[in-house]
């Protein structure tokens, strides 16, 4: 799935605050996916203590894990 590709290259090669808010919306959309289809490629404890690392404070990251935490 691209767009997993697309939230593991951000949040690993980028730490500007767009990077977060990218990452949380793509997040949120992956979320949306039946979880099948993306469970066995989502490190979802890699993904949330990196994210939770370089953005603590994005609420668009925070709903992003959140929402994939419930879809899982």
């Amino acid at each position: 799935m691209p767009l997993i590709d697309l939230i593991s290259s951000t949040i690993s090669d980028f730490d500007g605050e767009y990077a977060g808010r990218i990452s949380g919306r793509c997040m949120q959309t992956v979320a949306q996916r039946e979880a099948a289809e993306w469970a066995d490629k989502v490190n979802l404890g890699l993904w949330t203590r990196r994210c939770v690392e370089k953005w603590p404070s994005s609420y668009e990251v925070l709903e992003g894990i959140s929402a994939l935490v419930q879809a899982a």
